[in-house]
């Protein structure tokens, strides 16, 4: 191969023979490169234009032509960016007839000018123009970034041979003003792009319309266009028309914004030449009709809408690639528009964001209705059709980005930074990805993961083609029939058994023994399903191993469903979506759980099948590969595929469908690390490549729409510390600033975690703070456990090993960050759809294994309001696991435990679940003292229940309003539900007790599970003040005459408040404590006891606001014991502190004095009680 580069002529639409896009030395095939090698590129000369080799930086006579030459390049670099296959270049050649190239308007050579002299008067006698409809929604909210963007698409589009006539659509309600402004903006920005630029085009639309109510802007019956000739000269002349959607009733009247829906379609029966001639009368010349002849070949509809592609039901942010109108159109309306009677899940999005969706899709429905059925409708956001600046896409996904500036593009070709799908489209006619394709699945050429956000924005329509499945799905799911059972053959009526064969010789090019197929598929034939007209199947059979009958087989559930034939007609092979049609109803509908495929190793077909396969496995002949969309319940699948392979593994991935839409900071903390795993592969030797996931908890809640900052980081091949490590020497190179964006304080202090068993720290770890979310790094592990300890004994292990080793399905997630798939390994994605609660594995031997994971899934089950399932509650509560529990876990984990829960959202179903699986004693017990005597817990769901009801009545002055004034207090107080039942035990030991010895209750809470000593202090007090409490109740509702006395419920409320602090909640524990002996339940609604109990307290409490004694423990003394000390004429003494409550219960009966002498008298009234002599 020659050493130099040439550039071949730049404008593809020239000839047929200068459509080749690089030639190494000579002249290749007209054909585009989906892998082209950038590497060889970069090392050969440097790129000239024209044919000629250059070695020199980019110069031309004028400005125009430098502009023009690297726009040229901009196309170039982006139809090679489009990825299309020689297949694709080849259909689009022979589709679009090149256009000749107009006159050079940029300033060329007199030699130049002559050899396009005569082309320009080719320009009248033309085939009809290759036209795309492009509807411009809402352009009036795009930056001006974005529109130059969309500008320059459009202006390739046209050198690629396909002209857009663009509507622009500022919604009906805005002014024609908006309209006309917006059409302008558009215009100035191809201009921009040199000539022939675009053309503005208004006062061609003409209709019929009426006003309703009181609405400013008119409605329209019907639109047509009213042409003089401007549309047709516009494309003659190769511009980019845009077109406002402002119609007018007659020549007369001013135009008015006009539905864009209509608009489109006018402009579609128009190019196409099937405007109606009766309707003729709406112009004064009779001209409407078009004829028979089109002005224009119109294939393409294009529509650039900010909510993007048409959604996926019940996946929300993911949009589909490829919409089969023939099948999902009134499904699709039905989700949109919210239709009861859908089948589809639950729809979340916004009433704008449906009608502009449910808008679209009939929009793509009715214009193709007009058009050839080739024709397609492209729906896609601006952002992604526009060919944006560097700065305003998502860095490093070029792969032409390390050459940009040895190739002298500096600022014109890095604007690819993603899949243009309107210029895929274009070449291809298909979706930039496979509908039938995960998107995670996609690799770029040099195999790193692209991110396909943008590019998953786009949703292509066809009008499609019908699908016929045998026997029907939706009547009963496909399923092994019993032996003996009537079951589908190929040869009865409802299949044209000729057509079907005819399909499968042409797909395969060779003849079928159809004799031997018949008789082959007779006994375990699953169903067929059909395309179109014969123009694709697939035929699935029911397979066993071998050494099994049929009988036993059917009894013991060994059947596999098995794709028998995968056949399309090879005219429509590459185009039409037939495959993807096909084997998205096999995943879909036919075998959700998937379904096994295999062939010989060497098939060329066997990547189309791997890259949609879920697990795979092979031996000196065969592949095997297991298909699915992953959903339903795919370990059952995995367990029945190994047994029809015998001995063979089947190692699967288990990815799934799901997906999380990742915020902008995530997004930049993703590219982070993937880089950093690279960094790493290329650096350090770890005999596999580097994989990151997200685990746990924050795929979790992403899935849940929750956000979280807290991440864990799973590692396959090397510990937590270790990666911290690397990636602490990758932010410190020169360009990483740079490429990342980092900003003062995105990156905080790593700090390195010993293992600590004790703590549930088994592995080292490292923790950092990157770009405001908190990362943990450690590896994935498995674990073996001894017997008497939850400490497991650590190892490296798998994702599948770590998923298996969590407390719950749900929470045994991984999110790859370079597939960006979520991975289930143990069926969590299946229990989240199901609010279950469940245990990877057997639930008896995780529990034994780690005893504090029956505390975590009733946190779980309570913050989430998930069911925890019937076989992991029945072990919960076994004797066995309760024993294990107190003997394995240290009580700092239950504390920690019981806190999250009663901090959740809703601890009364936590103190539930604890008290109907019967863990009240595990957890609330001195482990001390192994026989001490439990309380009375039959009652303990009315004290629970009752907070729970107090909690809802805020109203001012209720009790909880009083005695639960912020977030801490409502979380002390059920602490103080949980431990209710010790409030009233007194201490049985026998012992003799020191005066401010902890009671029962503060035992259990201090060393059960280790509460704090604020919270242990309250409990102790409200049992040691419970009986005061009580009394001083019983006095109020009784109105006993020493109610009135102010200063006894004052000095009380001090003294509580002194001794145990917040007398509110030590009230509290007691109203807790009281409802459990007052009352048998405490159910909700009108219920008489219930009632009565809750007006004695509110009685009580609102007698201490009208003695206003609520603040007493802030009240002020009015003299201190010196002063006291120095008024009676002594010396202080034992007897000060007395004397100073008698102070204070006198400025409490004498609210309003402020003079210490009437306190200072009393005082000497009681002097004999003070045992105080005082000086004559």
């Amino acid at each position: 191969m020659a050493s130099s580069i040439y550039w071949t002529r730049a404008n593809i639409n020239s000839s047929h023979q200068n459509c080749g896009i690089l030639c190494f030395g000579k002249k290749l095939a007209p054909r585009f490169s989906s892998s082209l090698n950038w590497s060889i590129v970069k090392n050969r000369a440097a790129i000239g234009t024209f044919g000629n080799p250059i070695a020199r930086s980019f110069s031309s006579p004028t400005a125009g032509r430098a502009k023009k030459q690297k726009l040229d390049r901009d196309v170039i670099v982006s139809v090679l960016e489009s990825s299309a296959t020689r297949r694709d270049a080849k259909g689009y050649l022979q589709k679009y007839a090149l256009l000749p190239k107009p006159t050079s308007t940029a300033g060329a050579s007199k030699q130049v000018e002559h050899q396009h002299k005569p082309l320009s008067k080719q320009l009248q006698v033309q085939r009809p123009f290759d036209v795309a409809i492009v509807v411009l929604r809402n352009p009036q909210k795009l930056q001006p970034d974005t529109i130059n963007g969309i500008a320059k698409t459009l202006t390739q589009l046209r050198v690629l041979g396909l002209l857009s006539v663009v509507v622009v659509d500022c919604d009906v309600g805005e002014s024609r003003s908006t309209f006309q402004n917006e059409a302008l903006r558009l215009c100035e920005a191809v201009d921009s792009f040199g000539k022939p630029g675009a053309r503005l085009v208004e006062q061609v639309l003409v209709g019929t319309s009426h006003y309703h109510g009181a609405s400013p802007s008119p409605f329209w019956d019907d639109i047509y266009v009213h042409d003089y000739g401007i549309l047709n000269r516009a494309l003659q002349h190769n511009m980019i028309t845009v077109i406002p959607s402002l119609a007018r009733n007659d020549e007369i009247t001013s135009p008015a914004p006009a539905d864009a829906q209509r608009t489109s379609l006018a402009l579609t029966r128009y190019f196409t030449g099937i405007q109606f001639e009766q309707d003729r009368d709406h112009s004064q010349n009779g001209s409407l009709g078009q004829g028979a002849e089109p002005l224009a070949s119109v294939e393409r509809v294009i529509i650039l809408d900010a909510f993007g592609g048409t959604p996926v039901p019940g996946r929300p942010g993911v949009c589909q690639r490829f919409v089969n109108l023939e099948q999902e159109y009134d499904t699709l309306q039905s989700y949109l528009k919210g239709d009861e009677r859908s089948s589809k899940p639950e729809n979340s999005l916004s009433e704008e964001a449906n009608r502009s969706h449910a808008k679209n899709i009939k929009l793509a429905r009715d214009t193709l209705s007009l058009l050839p059925e080739t024709a397609s409708v492209l729906i896609t956001t601006p952002f992604a059709a526009a060919n944006t600046s560097s700065t305003s896409s998502s860095p490093g996904l070029s792969p032409i980005r390390n050459g940009e500036y040895q190739f002298g593009f500096d600022g014109m070709v890095t604007t690819r930074r993603k899949q243009n799908p309107l210029l895929h489209n274009l070449l291809t006619d298909k979706p930039v990805f496979s509908p039938s394709l995960p998107l995670q699945r996609i690799h770029s050429p040099d195999s790193a993961y692209l991110n396909t956000t943008e590019s998953n924005d786009a949703t292509l329509v066809k009008r499609g083609m019908p699908l016929a499945i045998y026997p029907d799905p939706r009547r009963a799911p496909w399923s092994p029939p019993a032996p003996g059972e009537r079951r589908l053959q190929l040869s009865d009526k409802e299949i044209d058994l000729k057509r079907l064969v005819t399909l499968i010789e042409d797909s395969f090019g060779r003849k079928l023994d159809v004799d031997d197929y018949l008789r082959r598929t007779k006994e375990n034939l699953a169903g067929v399903i059909i395309a179109g007209e014969y123009e694709g199947c697939a035929i699935l059979t029911w397979e066993k191993p071998n050494d099994i009958d049929p009988q036993a087989a059917y009894e013991q559930g060994r059947f596999v469903p098995y794709l028998d034939k995968f056949a399309v007609l090879r005219s429509r092979q590459g185009s039409g979506g037939v495959a993807d049609i096909i084997f998205n109803a096999m995943v879909r509908d036919c075998f959700p759980d998937g379904v096994l495929w295999r062939s010989r190793k060497d098939n060329p077909v066997n990547k189309w099948y791997f890259e949609r396969s879920v697990g795979t496995t092979e031996d000196n002949v065969t592949a095997h590969f297991m298909l699915s969309r992953l959903y339903g319940p795919r370990l059952m699948m995995k367990r029945k595929l190994s047994a029809f392979l015998g001995d063979t593994a089947l190692n699967t991935t288990m990815s799934t469908n799901r997906s999380v839409q990742l915020t902008q900071r995530e997004q930049q903390l993703r590219f982070l690390l993937v880089n950093v795993a690279k960094f790493i592969d290329t650096t350090v030797k770890l005999g596999q490549p580097l994989v990151l996931r997200w685990a746990g908890g924050w795929v979790r809640d992403r899935l849940l729409g929750t956000e979280s900052h807290d991440i864990d980081v799973a590692i396959n091949a090397m510990t937590g510390q270790q990666f911290a490590q690397h990636l602490s020497e990758y932010c410190q190179q020169p360009d990483a600033a740079q490429t990342h964006g980092f900003a003062p304080g995105d990156i905080g202090r790593l700090h390195h975690i010993a293992s600590n068993p004790d703590k549930s720290k088994h592995l080292e770890t490292a923790m950092i703070k990157l770009f405001g979310m908190d990362l943990d790094f450690v590896n994935l592990r498995k674990e073996t456990y001894a017997e008497d300890s939850r400490n497991p004994q650590m190892e490296f292990g798998t994702a599948e090993e770590d998923a298996l080793r969590r407390d719950a399905t749900i929470n045994a997630l991984f999110y790859n960050l370079h597939t960006e798939q979520i991975e289930d390994f143990t069926g969590g994605i299946r229990d989240m759809d199901a609010k279950t609660i469940r245990t990877p594995l057997e639930p008896f031997q995780t529990f034994m294994d780690d005893p504090l994971r029956v505390l975590r899934l009733i946190r779980f089950a309570s913050r989430l309001g998930f069911t925890i399932d019937a076989e992991s509650e029945k072990f919960m509560s076994d004797e066995r696991v309760l024993e294990a529990l107190r003997k394995k876990i240290s009580r700092e984990r239950v504390g920690v435990e019981l806190e999250k829960m009663l901090k959740g959202k809703t601890p009364r179903v936590a103190l539930e679940l604890i008290d109907r699986l019967g863990l009240y004693q595990a957890i609330f017990s001195d482990p001390l003292q192994g026989n001490t005597t439990m309380p009375d817990i039959s009652r303990w769901h009315v004290s629970y229940s009752c907070l729970e009801e107090l909690l809802q009545n805020r109203d001012p002055g209720s009790i909880c309003q009083i005695l639960v004034d912020d977030e801490e207090s409502t979380y002390l107080a059920w602490n103080l539900a949980a431990v209710s039942p010790w409030i009233p035990v007194e201490d049985r030991s026998g012992r003799k007790q020191k005066a401010n010895a902890l009671p029962p209750v503060g035992i259990i809470a201090r060393e059960g599970f280790k509460a704090s000593n604020k919270l242990t202090t309250i409990m102790g007090a409200c049992h040691k003040h419970r009986a005061e409490i009580l009394e001083l109740k019983k006095a109020v509702c009784e109105s006993a005459p020493k109610i009135h006395e102010r200063d006894t419920f004052g000095m009380a409320i001090r003294k509580w408040e002194a001794v145990g602090g917040n007398w509110k909640l030590q009230v509290l524990g007691v109203i807790l404590a009281d409802a459990m002996e007052q009352l048998e339940d405490f159910p909700a609604g009108d219920n008489k006891d219930r009632d009565e109990f809750i007006r004695g307290w509110d009685k009580f409490l609102k007698h201490l606001a009208e003695l206003d004694v609520y603040d007493a423990p802030n009240l002020k003394r009015l003299i201190d014991g010196r002063a006291l000390a120095k008024a009676l004429g002594i010396s202080p003494g034992v007897w000060t502190g007395k004397a100073l409550d008698i102070c204070m219960a006198w400025q409490l009966r004498n609210p309003g004095e402020t003079n210490p002498e009437g306190a200072v008298q009393a005082v000497r009234d009681k002097s004999q009680e003070l045992g105080i002599t005082l000086p004559e």
